[in-house]
C-alpha cells in the first residue's frame, strides 16, 4: 500500500468516527406526545400535566378590584389562602385545577397577525400560575371569549394564542367573589360528634341549658339535674358536627346579622366536664361557640350565623337552626316512670266523658273499673301434706294382691268401666285467674289483658314532653289510672281530645304526649271469657 492510499484510508476513517461522534451528541429525537382519540375529537392538551401533581394555583384577575384567589395543596385537600385562610371545598378546588390542567386547544392564532387583536391576550382579563411537585412554575394567561364561548390563552411568552374549551370558560365567567365562595369549604366545624363531652345552649334570656356527658351517659345539669335521652342528644351532636353553611356573608348585607344580639348561642367542648374526672378542669375548658343572628329575610328560611373567632359571617339554613334550638324537655330522657307488674296488686280506672250533641246527643258520664290482685292460696307444710293424704290408705287396703290369688280380677278386668275411662280422662280444672274484677260486677279478670296494661308502664315512655298542654283545660274525655302496691300509689292522667292527635298525659309534674294505642287498653273488656 502506498503512501496516497494510506492518507485516503485515514481520512474516511477518520470522517467516519466525525458521524458517529456527531450523531451520538445530537441524541434520540424527542418523543412527540401520542395523539389520541380524544385530541382528535375534542383538541390536543394544551398543558402536560396531571392534576394530581399541581400544588399550588393562583388566578389574579388584571381588575384590581377583585381579589386574588390562590389555592394550596394540604395533603388530599385544598386550602385557601387567598384572598382569605379558610379550608377549601375539596370538590371545587379538585375541578378547578382539573378545568386548567384538561384546557384542550381548538387552533392557533399567532400574536404578530392582524386578527391577534381579537382575542385580547394584549389586556389579559387574568393570569393563572400553576405550581407543581417538580417544583416548576407555569404561567397562563387569559384573553377574550370568542363567539362560540372559548376563550383565548397564551402559555408563558409563547408567540401564539390559543383558542382552549372546556369548563375553565365557564367558571372565569363568574364574578371572582362568587368564585371564591364556591371554593370555600361549607363545612363549618371540624368535630366528630362522639368527641363531644359538653354542651351548652342559651336561647335569648332563658336559663342556660348546659348538658355533660358522664361514665358515657348526657345528664342534664342545668337548669335543673335529669337524665338525658341518648337518642335526641345524638341527634343534637349530629347537627353541631355536620353544620354547614348555606351562604357566606360580605358587604353591606353583613351589618343586617346583629351577631352582637344573639337568639341562640350553642357551646360544645371536646374537654371532661368538671367532676367527670379527677383531672377535670375546675375552669371554664376550650371550645367553640355557634352564634346565631336574627333570619336574612321576612321568609325566615336561613339564619345569619358566626362560628368560633372567626370574622366571617355565614347563613345557616332553618332546618339546621330548629335541629339546634332545643330545650330541656326535649332532650329529657322519655322514661316518665316505671312501675314493676309484679308489685302492683290494685288498678283503678275512671272515665269521665264530656256531653256531646254530635253525631247524637249523649250526656256526661264517669264510668269506673277496679282490678285485684287475688290473695295467693294458702300451701300446707310438705309433711303435713304426706301424712294426710290418702294415698297410702289405698295402697294398704286396695285388693289387689286377693284379686290375683282368687281370680275375681279377670272378671273385673272385663266387666270394669275401666277402658271407657281411659278413653273419657276428666278435664283438669281451668287455673283459677290471678285478678279479679271488683267494680262495677265482682269476677274473675283477664290475666292476659291485665298484664298487657301493666306492661304499659313497665316502663311509661312518652313521646314527647311538652311545658303544658290546653288540652287538659279543654272539654275531653279524661282517664285516670291509679296503680297501688303495698308502699306505693301511682297516678296518671290522661286527655284524649281528638282522634287523630296524641294524648296529654300527666305525671306528678311531667306533661308530655302519649301514642293513642293507650286508649285501646284501657278500654278493654277486662272480664275474663
Amino acid at each position: 500500500m502506498n503512501f496516497r492510499t494510506t492518507v485516503i484510508l485515514i481520512v474516511v476513517l477518520a470522517a467516519a468516527a466525525l458521524l458517529v461522534v456527531v450523531d451520538r451528541w445530537r441524541g434520540e429525537p424527542a418523543p412527540q406526545p401520542r395523539v389520541t382519540e380524544t385530541d382528535r375529537l375534542q383538541g390536543r392538551r394544551l398543558l402536560q400535566i396531571k392534576q394530581a401533581d399541581v400544588t399550588r394555583l393562583r388566578i389574579t384577575p388584571t381588575d384590581t378590584a377583585h381579589p386574588t384567589i390562590e389555592l394550596v395543596r394540604d395533603g388530599e385537600k385544598w386550602k385557601l389562602v387567598q384572598p382569605m385562610q379558610w379550608p377549601g371545598d375539596t370538590w371545587e378546588a379538585g375541578n378547578l385545577v382539573s378545568a386548567v390542567v384538561e384546557m384542550r386547544t381548538r387552533g392557533s392564532v399567532p400574536l404578530s397577525s392582524p386578527e391577534a387583536s381579537a382575542t385580547g391576550l394584549d389586556k389579559p382579563r387574568f393570569t393563572i400560575e400553576l405550581a407543581t411537585k417538580d417544583g416548576k412554575q407555569t404561567t397562563l394567561r387569559v384573553g377574550s371569549r370568542s363567539g362560540v364561548g372559548d376563550i383565548y390563552v397564551r402559555l408563558g411568552d409563547s408567540p401564539m394564542g390559543e383558542l382552549v374549551g372546556g369548563d375553565l370558560a365557564e367558571k372565569l365567567a363568574k364574578r371572582p367573589e362568587a368564585m371564591v365562595d364556591s371554593l370555600r369549604d361549607k363545612q363549618l366545624l371540624d368535630v366528630q360528634s362522639d368527641r363531644i363531652k359538653q354542651v351548652k345552649i342559651i336561647r335569648g334570656k332563658e336559663p342556660a341549658l348546659v348538658l355533660h356527658k358522664i361514665d358515657g351517659n348526657w345528664q342534664i345539669v342545668e337548669p335543673r339535674k335529669m337524665p338525658g335521652d341518648s337518642s335526641e342528644i345524638s341527634s343534637l351532636l349530629s347537627s353541631i358536627a355536620y353544620l354547614r353553611a348555606s351562604d357566606f356573608v360580605g358587604g353591606a348585607e353583613a351589618k343586617l346579622a346583629q351577631i352582637d344580639r344573639p337568639v341562640l348561642t350553642v357551646w360544645y367542648s371536646t374537654e371532661d366536664p368538671p367532676g367527670a374526672t379527677t383531672t377535670a378542669p375546675s375552669t371554664q375548658p376550650a371550645g367553640t361557640a355557634i352564634v346565631f343572628g336574627r333570619y336574612d329575610t321576612a321568609l325566615e328560611e336561613k339564619v345569619y350565623a358566626r362560628v368560633g373567632d372567626s370574622p366571617a359571617l355565614v347563613k345557616i339554613s332553618k332546618w339546621t337552626f330548629d335541629s339546634l334550638k332545643k330545650s330541656p324537655l326535649d332532650l329529657r330522657e322519655r322514661k316518665v316512670v316505671s312501675i314493676d307488674p309484679a308489685a302492683v296488686n290494685e288498678i283503678r280506672i275512671v272515665t269521665d266523658s264530656p256531653a256531646t250533641t254530635r253525631p247524637t246527643t249523649r250526656p256526661a258520664r264517669r264510668e269506673e273499673i277496679v282490678l285485684r290482685r287475688k290473695p295467693a292460696p294458702a300451701t300446707l307444710p310438705a309433711a303435713t301434706q304426706a301424712t294426710t293424704a290418702p294415698a297410702a290408705t289405698q295402697a294398704t287396703t286396695a285388693p289387689a294382691a286377693t284379686q290375683a290369688t282368687t281370680g275375681p280380677a279377670t272378671t273385673q278386668a272385663a266387666t270394669a268401666p275401666a277402658a271407657t275411662q281411659a278413653t273419657w280422662p276428666a278435664q283438669p280444672p281451668k287455673p283459677a285467674s290471678t285478678w279479679e274484677v271488683v267494680v262495677p260486677k265482682k269476677g274473675d279478670a283477664s290475666d292476659g289483658k291485665v298484664q298487657e296494661l301493666l306492661e304499659k308502664f313497665n316502663p311509661l315512655r312518652a313521646e314527647k314532653f311538652v311545658e303544658s298542654s290546653e288540652a287538659t283545660t279543654r272539654p275531653a274525655t279524661r282517664y285516670s289510672v291509679i296503680l297501688s302496691s303495698v308502699s306505693a300509689r301511682y297516678e296518671l292522667r290522661i286527655t284524649d281530645v281528638e282522634d287523630d292527635k296524641p294524648l296529654v298525659g300527666q305525671y306528678e309534674d311531667l306533661t308530655f304526649e302519649l301514642p293513642r294505642s293507650y286508649v285501646e287498653q284501657l278500654t278493654a273488656s277486662f272480664v275474663a271469657e
